[in-house]
């Protein structure tokens, strides 16, 4: 997180997500279009500094994905957990 500022956009963007063949994952595609709807959220906060449209902290805690099937690549589940768990955060910030 940056300072008082909260999570950016631009941390979005650049968050580097563990890939597993076993375990708790998720689909990489599914996440990364969803990670793609957060930083565009994040993004027009950032540059209304007032209501933005977009995704609010209820669509993130209610979203889900798929899981890859057999030994396909996908991203940790709980790393995923913990970023939209700080876009949550950031969210309910921006939103008062």
């Amino acid at each position: 997180m940056t300072g008082s500022g909260g999570l950016t956009a631009a941390e979005v963007a650049g968050a580097r997500i563990p890939v597993r063949r076993l375990g708790s994952r998720y689909d990489i595609d599914d996440v990364d279009h969803f990670l793609d709807e957060c930083r565009s959220t994040l993004e027009a906060w950032e540059r209304a500094r007032a209501t933005a449209t977009g995704l609010s902290a209820g669509d993130v805690v209610t979203t889900s994905f798929g899981s890859p099937r057999g030994f396909t690549p996908g991203y940790d589940a709980d790393a995923v957990d913990d970023l939209l768990d700080r876009i949550v955060v950031r969210l309910r910030e921006l939103a008062g």
